[in-house]
Order: C-alpha cells, then structure tokens, then sequence
C-alpha cells in the first residue's frame, strides 16, 4: 500500500528486530515512548551518499567477507588468501576493535606481513579516477610499510599505503601525490581517509584531521581485481596488522564527513533532514538522541551480514515509518 495509515503500535519490550530484512514498506510503525519528543532523525535508503563498498570483516572469522554497502543487494564481496584471516576479539591476544567503534562486531582483517591479500573481483562501481575516498581503520603491528588498498591491477593504478615510516600514502604506479604528516603509531587503531575530488586536490586524514594535502592530474581509470594488504607479486607491499570498516566513496568526503567516521559515525550524513537522511537505519538507532522521533521512508533495511545481526531499539526514541520522504508532519 502506497498511503500511510494509522500508526501501528509495537510492545516496548520488541527492543530486536531479527536479521531478516526489516521492510517499512506498507504502513508506518511506532515503537512509543513516554516522553515528549523533540527532535526528528531521518533514514532513506534511497539517498545516494556516494558509498559504492563497505568492507566491515565483520564475519567472525574465516577468508570471506561482504560488502555490506547496499544490503540486502548484493554487492562487492571479496576473498581473503595466503595468511590473511578475518580474525575475532580474542582478549588474551591484546587485539581490541578500533576505540570508538564501541557497539560494532569486533571482528578485523589481519595481515602478518607475509604473503596474505584480500581480492574483490573487478566491477565498474570501483573502478574509479575522477573522485573517490578510501576511508576505514588501520592498525600497524609491526614497522614497515605496504599497500592498504590497490584500486586496480593495472599498473598505473592508484593506491592508499603506507611509507616505510608508516606515513599514510595516496599515488598511482611510482607516484606519490601526498603523504601524511605524522606515522601511524604502533599497536594502535588509526582512522584514514584518502580523498580525491574532480578537480585533482587530494587530501589526507588522519584520526579526522587533515594532515596533508596533493594535487594530481588526470589519473588511469582502474581495471582488474581490487586488493587489501599488498600487492600481487611484490614482497614488498605486504605489511603487519589489521583493517576495519573500509569504506569507498565515489566522490571526494567533505573535511566534516571524513570526521564523522573518525568520531565513530557509521554514516557521514547527519540525520537531520530528508535531504541529508541516514541511508542506513542502524545509523538512526544509535546515533539519534533521547527522546526523538526517527522517521524512516519505505524501503528495506538489513542490520548486517550476519544471519544474527539485529536492530537494537531504545525505549527513548519513536520510530515511524512508511514515508516517501519528503514528509514534513506525519
């Protein structure tokens, strides 16, 4: 049904929904809370933020992972090879998730320097020159450097690494176009973004904070498999640690996303408006404050890869939903 109709009440106690694909797609639906509220939170999927992959290795273990950017669709999944693994928390081994990441599946990838790689098949959506961002968690556990992300197997494509120091690095083929002020420190999380936007400034962040800024020409337009932790056939390239949450844009982040995902953020719009809707209903959940109302516009949402992954409600927010998005009263 395309009308909205009366809201329909869900008992406070229903705090998880399943793994199954929540719908809000017939009427809109109110979990109540006996408060006033105040504040509205948006969420529709169909809002285009420019997240074409989103590698979260929140698998638990194992070489496969998913990408979870536009779920339930299927998207650019990847296999992990050598002596990569996705690897859990394991609190004996002293390998926490990233700081601000309090909530998300601990699950990483790991990579120990040797022959280890994680491939994703070739598929236009990535093969991106004119703007992009490379934005995820990094953990160095050894010194060193090496290749986070290989946009192509062409050997002019572009890439986000790190220097010998451990400096973040943003080139293509044997040309470095920035690199980042400061190395990341040793056995600690790091929040990256690498960004490049279509007139051919690039920009570095590290931990939220620009720390250094390129600019480049045309660059060559990516072809051939993707790769995380090395490069195929080059020793040199492979380096010691972990990787979580890689995220690719299709555009260049503005300095305030770039922060919003170093702060812990799962979306780098905030929520406020239709027009800067989360696409992602577990963004809403979590982020939206005390008594506020989440509006969210028909669609599906899936909170995970996992087949046990949920949505986690609050007794303090009102969920509605049903709406075509652009609704200013309900």
């Amino acid at each position: 049904m395309d009308g909205k109709q009366t809201p329909r009440r869900l008992h406070p106690a229903h705090k998880l929904f399943a793994a199954l694909i929540f719908a809000l797609v017939f009427s809109p639906l109110l979990t109540s809370a006996a408060f006033a509220q105040t504040s509205v939170r948006y969420v529709n999927r169909a809002l285009d933020d420019g997240l074409v992959a989103h590698w979260s290795f929140n698998e638990n273990g194992g070489f496969s992972f998913r990408d979870s950017a536009r779920l339930p669709a299927i998207g650019n999944d990847g296999v992990l090879s050598g002596s990569a693994r996705i690897e859990g928390f394991n609190p004996q081994a002293g390998n926490p998730p990233p700081p601000v990441n309090a909530g998300l599946n601990p699950s990483k990838a790991a990579f120990d320097g040797g022959d280890g790689l994680g491939a994703i098949a070739d598929a236009g959506t990535l093969n991106l020159a004119n703007a992009f961002t490379l934005a995820g968690w990094v953990k160095r556990t050894a010194a060193g450097g090496g290749v986070i992300y290989l946009a192509g197997a062409n050997a002019d494509a572009w890439y986000v690494g790190l220097s010998a120091s451990g400096a973040v690095t943003l080139g293509a083929g044997a040309t470095t176009f920035a690199t980042s002020a400061t190395a990341l420190t040793l056995n600690q999380w790091h929040h990256i973004a690498a960004a490049k936007a279509t007139d051919g400034s690039v920009r570095l962040y590290l931990d939220g904070v620009l720390t250094a800024q390129g600019q480049t020409g045309p660059l060559a337009t990516p072809s051939g498999d993707k790769y995380i932790g090395g490069r195929p056939g080059d020793a040199g390239s492979h380096w010691a640690g972990y990787v979580d949450e890689l995220r690719l844009y299709n555009r260049a982040l503005s300095p305030q996303a770039a922060g919003r995902l170093a702060a812990g953020h799962t979306c780098v719009t905030d929520g406020l408006a239709w027009a800067t809707a989360y696409p992602d209903l577990g963004c809403a959940l979590n982020e939206a404050p005390s008594n506020s109302e989440v509006w969210v516009a028909r669609g599906l949402y899936v909170p995970g890869i996992l087949g046990d992954n949920t949505f986690q409600m609050r007794n303090t927010i009102d969920l509605y939903g049903g709406f075509a998005g652009t609704e200013s009263s309900k």
